[in-house]
């Protein structure tokens, strides 16, 4: 081994198959790339010692704690072999300067697959029966189940794993329904046999089956509780297959003592609820397994050789697929918040984009993959009314069928250190939009055909464009003004062909009467002049 190679360290307290193993050595062997298996209950203790030496990190559900971090002076990229990254402290990585990759959608046949037998065995009694039988009794009539086909099934969340079951249970002819506040394109659930709901209610209030995939998120901590499981009906079926933090136990144990005819069934790590004596009463209507979801020889292959393939990726290309943390350098940090910026500005043009085209002049090119993210998180992070990490919206993006292209920049344009944004909605129409930072200045560039240098400032910004008029700039202000607002900053100029003109506004209250909206749609939309008027909130 030459001091040159880079070395890979699988540690996994959980083994891969030895077709897995067998298959990431062949993609590490091609890619000139060492490795070492540390596996077994041993893996963990021994990790924090042998780290320093490796530059890329394979493991399963393993913690990678600060220490490790700490003291992994070579690591240079982790690959989480499953879907969330959990596991690994994320932030603290990227402080680190580490890349943190998962591999998302590997193991979701084998979770699918799972979700149905287990929904098909509880709703026929199998499980049951078994047990009757292994008492000696032979009674048929005793255990009268019912069909998947014609269910109304609840699938909550919408990601790759419930995406394929979706296609399977519709495939049986099961009745699908799914809710995911990230998913909000019908044609997506249509794609895959399922109804899009737009309330969370639905899934549970009208399912007999209700099947958990959430992420591990503040947001989906104890998300099923009470209020929803007392909408299932007496002989409902809720199936967790995702994290144990998603379920309330207090409220599932409320549940089981007033439904009597309620099953629940689990393949999550915790089972500490069980050990409850309150729980033991309800031994014939609980079902636990270990989990098993991604527990098949083929997922396991498919994992393992996709962790290989990011390192090997990494290591030979520079690219770090499925990447989930993006630890730019800190001279680009500030060019993350203007793309983030520009994401959001250009949404007030074009809502729903159905493609994105991303171009970034200069040194910024080197980290255009990286930024596209940051985009998304700006335009996406309005309509969901909440924080997103940059992996989530490129997550809801790729939901949502959104293309997103990095494009080279035009040789024969000169804008240094700009990033450039279009933005192409579903009627064929797009918006361009551009930005750079200019003595440590946040700053739009070009808005549609204009060019006009917008500082970004935290601060309500109103765009107004309308067919060229002297007096405009004033005209529009003073209706600002008229209403309890001070102009914090504006300007204003015409198009290449100077028969438009664009003004911007930046404003903040000071005793207002009316709203920014309202007066856009109350004085100035009605201009005869104004063709197009909207409103930033760049706070």
């Amino acid at each position: 081994m030459t001091e040159e190679q880079k070395k890979v360290l699988i540690a996994t307290q959980k083994r891969f198959a030895l077709d897995a193993k067998e298959s990431m050595i062949k993609v590490f062997n091609n890619g000139n790339i060492g490795y070492h298996f540390l596996e077994g209950d041993g893996a963990l203790i021994d990790l924090v010692k042998e780290i320093p030496e490796y530059h890329g990190l394979v493991v399963r559900s393993d913690l990678v704690t600060d220490e490790l971090l700490e003291v992994a002076s070579n690591l240079e990229a982790i690959v989480r072999a499953g879907s969330d990254p959990e596991n690994i402290n994320i932030t603290k990585a990227r402080e680190k300067g580490i890349y943190v990759s998962n591999t998302p959608g590997r193991n979701a046949n084998g979770v699918a697959e799972e979700s149905i037998w287990v929904m098909g065995a509880i709703a026929r009694n199998l499980f049951s029966a078994y047990e009757s039988m292994k008492n000696g009794e032979f009674l048929p009539d005793d255990f009268i189940g019912h069909e998947l086909e014609g269910k109304r099934i609840g699938l909550l969340a919408f990601g790759h794993i419930p995406k394929l079951l979706s296609k399977k249970l519709s495939g049986l002819g099961a009745k699908v329904f799914a809710y995911d506040p990230f998913v909000t394109d019908k044609k997506v659930g249509e794609e895959y046999g399922a109804t899009l709901v737009d309330n969370i209610q639905d899934i549970f209030e009208k399912s007999f089956i209700v099947s958990i995939h959430v992420p591990n998120l503040p947001d989906t901590n104890k998300i099923v509780n009470y209020e929803l499981l007392s909408l299932m009906s007496n002989n409902g079926i809720l199936l967790n297959t995702a994290r144990p933090n998603s379920i309330n136990y207090d409220d599932l144990k409320q549940t089981l003592l007033e439904k009597d005819g309620f099953r629940y069934a689990s393949d999550v790590n915790k089972v500490i609820f069980i050990k409850d004596n309150e729980m033991g009463k309800f031994h014939d209507r609980i079902f636990l397994f270990p989990k098993l979801g991604a527990q098949t020889f083929e997922s396991n292959i498919r994992t393992a050789t996709s962790a290989a393939d990011h390192l090997d990726d990494y290591f030979n290309k520079g690219i770090l697929n499925d990447c989930v943390n993006v630890p730019l350098p800190e001279e680009m940090k500030e060019y993350a918040l203007l793309t983030m910026s520009l994401g959001k500005f250009n949404k007030a043009f074009i809502d729903n984009p159905i493609k994105i085209e991303i171009v970034c002049y200069g040194d910024l090119n080197t980290h255009k993959d990286d930024f596209k993210q940051y985009v998304l998180k700006g335009l996406y992070e309005e309509n969901l009314g909440k924080k997103i990490t940059p992996s989530q919206a490129l997550e809801f993006a790729t939901d949502n069928n959104v293309n997103i292209i990095t494009r080279e920049p035009d040789p024969t344009k000169i804008y240094p250190h700009s990033i450039e944004i279009i933005y192409h909605s579903s009627d064929s129409s797009s918006h361009k939009i551009r930005g750079r930072i200019d003595e440590g200045e946040l700053q739009v560039t070009r808005v549609g055909e204009f060019k006009q240098n917008i500082p970004i400032f935290p601060y309500d910004t109103i765009i107004v464009q309308y067919t060229e008029k002297a007096g405009m700039f004033d005209r529009i202000g003073n209706q600002f003004t008229k209403y309890g607002y001070n102009k914090v900053y504006g300007g204003f100029g015409p198009n290449e062909d100077r028969d438009k003109a664009m003004t911007f506004i930046q404003v903040e209250p000071n005793g207002r009467v009316k709203g920014v909206e309202d007066i856009i749609k109350d004085e100035i939309n009605p201009m005869k002049e104004v063709y197009r008027a909207v409103n930033i909130n760049m706070k």
